[in-house]
């Protein structure tokens, strides 16, 4: 999007210190605005609950994301500058990227060429095996929490359900084992069963991601949640290069091999999958 111009006297409304612009999206638990911090002169987008969330799980899911997403700093992942409370509301201040989702830029035209994909895919890798590293996982990587901004840089974001690696028992309590949260398309199986996710759930769903990437199809997709689950659990998915073949052997090897049912058949670790990336 074009950022608007700047007035410091207009009329905009202000959230504690940041001058607010605009809304830029929204979603099931609130909206996300543009601002402007003007102490240190740059945009922001801040990230806020409805009203009706406040008192609810979903806030301290708000606040959860907050803390993990401030405890990474990678040039790959959005990064936190601040936490607000206002009237009762919480306020996530983050970095603002001036770009779209990577799902939307893959509905539009031109097409992405393939090189692009490829340092998109590695750039995303990167990122996850940094989390990892420092002991947060994802679970809900897809193609929607993947922006991309004017000059290609890319940034993960929306670690609303994320995790640590070793949850304490508030991380526990919102994240307990047969509660289903994430993205249907895009789960691993362990996910799907409503079982534990760890690092390994985030690579299949990784390789959901670069599936949808170089093949610009979901995997396991259906006509339903239902019918959608039950393919990711139990039914193969069709192979990356037999739907386009152009894509290189090695390619198509490492996503099949990101969607393997089982955890422990999946690449080692997302580093492994960065490496294996970037040497094109």
């Amino acid at each position: 999007m074009t950022i608007p111009s700047f007035n410091p006297l207009g009329p905009e409304s202000t959230l504690g210190p940041y001058r607010v612009i605009e809304p830029i999206g929204s979603g099931g638990m609130g909206e996300v605005l543009l601002a402007r911090d003007p102490r240190l002169d740059r945009w922001v987008a801040i990230k806020r609950i409805h009203l009706s969330s406040a008192r609810d799980e979903r806030r301290q899911r708000l606040l959860r994301e907050a803390k993990l997403a401030a405890s990474l700093k990678h040039e790959a992942i959005v990064q936190v500058y601040d936490l607000l409370t206002i009237d009762d509301v919480d306020h996530i201040v983050m970095e603002y990227v001036d770009g779209e989702s990577l799902n939307a830029r893959l509905l539009r035209q031109p097409p992405l060429e393939f090189g692009e994909k490829l340092r998109i895919a590695a750039a995303i890798a990167q990122g996850l095996a940094y989390a990892h590293r420092h002991g947060v996982i994802h679970r809900d990587l897809k193609t929607e929490n993947v922006l991309v901004d004017e000059e290609g840089r890319v940034k993960i974001v929306d670690f609303g359900i994320a995790r640590r690696a070793t949850p304490d028992e508030t991380e526990e309590s919102l994240t307990r084992t047969g509660a289903l949260l994430g993205t249907v398309r895009a789960m691993s199986p362990e996910q799907a069963r409503g079982d534990t996710a760890d690092e390994r759930s985030d690579l299949f769903s990784f390789g959901v991601l670069i599936y949808e990437l170089f093949v610009e199809a979901s995997p396991f997709a259906s006509g339903n949640p239902l019918q959608t689950i039950q393919k990711i659990i139990g039914q193969p998915h069709s192979s990356a290069t037999s739907i386009n073949p152009d894509l290189p052997e090695a390619l198509g090897t490492l996503i099949d091999h990101l969607l393997e049912k089982a955890p422990e058949n999946r690449p080692e670790n997302a580093e492994a999958v960065a490496r294996l990336l970037s040497p094109w």
